[in-house]
């Protein structure tokens, strides 16, 4: 059900933030969001979720939830990954509109108004798309490649821009919440659960504090995720690298026969023989270790269904 203009200015909207060793600018990050909330007169539910913090982060959670009945602060038992915490948050949520950001203020609060405002042109979900993203060149070059595999994966539009800055319409929540992905991708959910989506042009200022937490490991993790669990493109590559090996290595024999049937048996070839033996044991590991990639996946989901685990919870989350 897409958002109407006359239903948004009087809504409840929840903010989700997952917090992740941002003590040093956590307590400003929540009070730049609460009053911006304020000014507009409009209903918050400040959602923070601490993701395994090594430092203070949760004791400042704790003290502000325990002196504003608006936030709710989530504590859990180790880092699950920025994906687990926004599900985790989104479980949670009651808002009629729920809006998701970052905690290290680069994506100033008061373009919040403008995802608010899109939103008000029917529509389920709203990103906030950078003017110039602040951000190192990895993230540029990853940021390119995961856009690439939800091209291929989710089918998402050339012109639409996907940022952990969004605006969620309920519906769309609760499908996400519903869908019981062990390894949650949150913006791939969206795709699949949205029948309208669009983005807005927002501001993205430099970071002030030390650096993103957002490594090329987590990078990588997150490609692995959208890969191995929403896709079967590995599978079936694999599935065709086998048939052109069977294909090939059918070819080869034959000739060999051929030629011996037809001229004789000798000793030659004996380097062409160990390049095809590399090649084929090579492929063969590959084709195990991308199996056993989806194997693993499996058994999680068998075994360990929850994408995070809660270790306490501050305020009023029901």
């Amino acid at each position: 059900m897409a958002v109407r203009a006359t239903e948004v200015s009087a809504s409840r909207f929840s903010v989700v933030v997952p917090v992740f060793n941002s003590s040093r600018y956590l307590a400003s990050t929540i009070e730049a969001i609460v009053q911006v909330f304020e000014r507009s007169g409009r209903t918050l539910e400040l959602i923070l979720i601490n993701d395994g913090s090594s430092d203070s982060s949760w004791q400042i959670i704790v003290e502000k939830a325990n002196t504003d009945p608006r936030i709710i602060g989530i504590d859990l038992l180790r880092n699950f990954g920025q994906q687990s915490a926004v599900l985790c948050g989104l479980s949670v949520a009651t808002g009629d509109y729920v809006i998701t950001m970052d905690d290290d203020l680069q994506t100033p609060v008061d373009q919040i108004e403008k995802l608010i405002q899109a939103a008000a042109v029917d529509t389920d979900v709203v990103y906030g798309k950078y003017e110039v993203k602040q951000a190192p060149f990895y993230r540029y070059l990853g940021s390119r490649i995961v856009r690439q595999l939800n091209k291929t994966i989710f089918h998402q539009t050339a012109d639409l821009e996907l940022t952990s800055f969004r605006f969620i319409s309920r519906d769309v929540v609760d499908r996400i919440v519903s869908s019981g992905n062990p390894f949650p991708y949150i913006d791939g959910e969206i795709l699949k659960h949205s029948a309208s989506v669009t983005h807005t042009v927002v501001r993205h200022d430099p970071r002030q504090y030390g650096k993103s937490n957002y490594t090329y490991r987590r990078l990588l993790g997150l490609m692995a995720t959208i890969i191995f669990s929403y896709s079967h493109v590995p599978l079936r590559a694999v599935s065709a690298v086998g048939v052109l090996g069977a294909i090939g290595g059918f070819i080869f024999g034959s000739y060999s026969v051929s030629v011996a049937l037809i001229s004789g048996s000798d000793i030659q070839g004996w380097a062409s023989l160990a390049a095809l033996l590399s090649f084929f044991s090579g492929a063969m590991i590959l084709m195990i270790a991308i199996v056993g990639e989806y194997v693993l996946r499996i058994m999680k989901s068998l075994m360990d269904k929850d994408p995070y685990i809660v270790r306490q919870t501050v305020g009023d989350a029901r």
